[in-house]
């Protein structure tokens, strides 16, 4: 999979004399994400802690380009300090599954000051490293009164707008990506209303891998969890061990010779024909049916209980031994025997917010002024019984409509109870503090709830921002 954008988010202050807190929306970073920065002021930007500076410029303003590789253990806030109380904007972007910084031939940055315009002045990057490169250019403006419309160039959308103050204090900023870019060069611009007497722009590229199809003798190991779905055509011959839990289902077509050990749980079904010779040995719970056809010369150990129910069709002639004392009475009759089924079921209810807002079965309606819960009614049973979840974490996504969500996609809930004792999973949605920022439009909604062992995922409804 190649470069992405995952999250963005712009902040717009004149108080950075003793350093600004910018917390990025999306928590922090995960392993191997890049956080850029683009900051231009009216007065000098100091860099950041963790960052690098990639490249800027200072003349009738300070404009800067700010990356950080995330090796574990970075926060989702980073200060930014100016030398003076003076007016700053920051466009924030991070990046997803890039493999580095294309430098130096993918950084580049032209100023023109004292030189009134509505346009950016001409930049070029060098020839990029990859045909997939992901590109990110900011336009960033000085000594402006409202600028606005920003129009790319070919290939480049706007992420963020940020802007403060008017006249010759003011700092404005138009941020955007292109994706994918390579291997020619890049020479992004942006035009907007209301002309500009200062006028930089930035550009920083990021180097990313195609995905690859493997061949029919390649060897993958599932030793793993696997968060993303691993499609693999295999030959009859090729061995495939699940050492490990995967959280992706796995296809594989089999021969009928082909020997399985099912040495761990497993959470996804495994089906598979098999031959009447074939042994197959359950030393170790399974998870899922398994319904097996059996010649009248074959052996089936019972070695440990079996949490599924198990269709033996059996010859006359094979035998099987009961080793416990059955009670009752003796004689020609037949035996029935009924093992039962241990659940942990889940259900989720109509979602709503903690307002109450819902659209008549469509999809739940949210401000994009406001800051609230979203919620959903989640039952848990064990046996049956309810039980508590409320120990358990949750989580929600908001996707584009019919999309799965990723691993970045997921937000940290929490759980509420409604009166009547109906337990509540909920997620604050909204531009307040703490909140997920979502842009204007419907979302696939999704709740995800880690238990143990069962993880379950839904699809609950909708949410629309208005």
């Amino acid at each position: 999979m190649g470069a992405t954008v995952s999250a963005h988010q712009s902040y717009a202050f004149a108080d950075g004399n003793g350093g600004h807190a910018c917390v990025f929306s999306a928590g922090a970073p995960l392993v191997g994400d890049f956080d850029v920065l683009f900051a231009n002021s009216d007065t000098v930007v100091a860099t950041p802690s963790g960052f690098t500076l990639e490249t800027s410029f200072v003349g009738d303003q300070g404009a800067y380009t700010f990356a950080r590789l995330a090796v574990g253990g970075e926060s989702d806030t980073v200060t930014v300090t100016t030398s003076g109380n003076f007016n700053c904007v920051v466009s924030w972007i991070r990046v997803h599954n890039a493999t580095g910084v294309d430098s130096p031939n993918g950084i580049a940055e032209a100023h023109a000051d004292s030189s009134t315009g509505s346009s950016t002045p001409a930049v070029s990057t060098g020839t990029l490293a990859t045909t997939v490169d992901l590109v990110l250019a900011a336009g960033m403006l000085h000594s402006v009164t409202s600028p606005n419309t920003p129009v790319w160039s070919a290939g480049y959308t706007n992420l963020e707008s940020p802007g403060i103050g008017a006249g010759g204090s003011a700092a404005f900023q138009f941020a955007a990506v292109k994706v994918p870019a390579g291997t020619a060069a890049e020479s992004p611009s942006v035009s907007w209303t209301n002309a500009a007497s200062d006028r930089y722009i930035q550009v920083i590229a990021f180097t990313a891998t195609s995905s690859f199809t493997g061949t029919a003798t390649d060897a993958v190991t599932l030793s793993d969890a696997a968060t993303r779905t691993v499609t693999q055509t295999r030959g009859v011959t090729d061995s495939t061990t699940l050492s490990d839990v995967a959280t992706r289902a796995a296809a594989l077509a089999r021969a009928g010779t082909d020997a399985v050990t099912l040495s761990d749980a497993v959470t996804s079904r495994v089906v598979l024909p098999r031959g009447a010779t074939d042994v197959t040995t359950l030393s170790d719970v399974v998870a899922a049916s398994v319904i097996l056809a059996r010649g009248i010369s074959d052996a089936v150990t019972f070695a440990d209980v079996a949490t599924r129910a198990f269709t033996q069709a059996r010859a006359v002639t094979g035998s099987i031994t009961f080793t416990d004392v059955a009670t009752g009475t003796s004689g020609a009759r037949t035996l029935t025997l009924i093992f039962g089924q241990p659940q942990f079921l889940w259900s989720f209810g109509t979602p709503r917010t903690s307002s109450g807002i819902t659209a008549g079965g469509g999809p739940v309606i949210l401000s994009i002024l406001a800051t609230d819960y979203v919620q959903v009614p989640a039952a848990a049973y064990v046996d049956g019984a309810p039980v508590n979840p409320t120990s358990d974490l949750i989580e929600m996504a908001f996707t584009t409509v019919g999309a799965r969500p990723g691993s970045g996609d997921w937000h940290t809930g929490s759980w509420d109870t409604a009166p009547g004792g109906t337990y509540l999973a909920q997620c604050l949605v909204g531009p307040g503090t703490g909140g997920v920022v979502l842009g204007l439009g419907i979302y696939s909604w999704w709740v995800r709830v880690t238990d143990n062992p069962t993880i379950p995922v839904a699809e609950v409804g909708q949410l629309q921002i208005v």
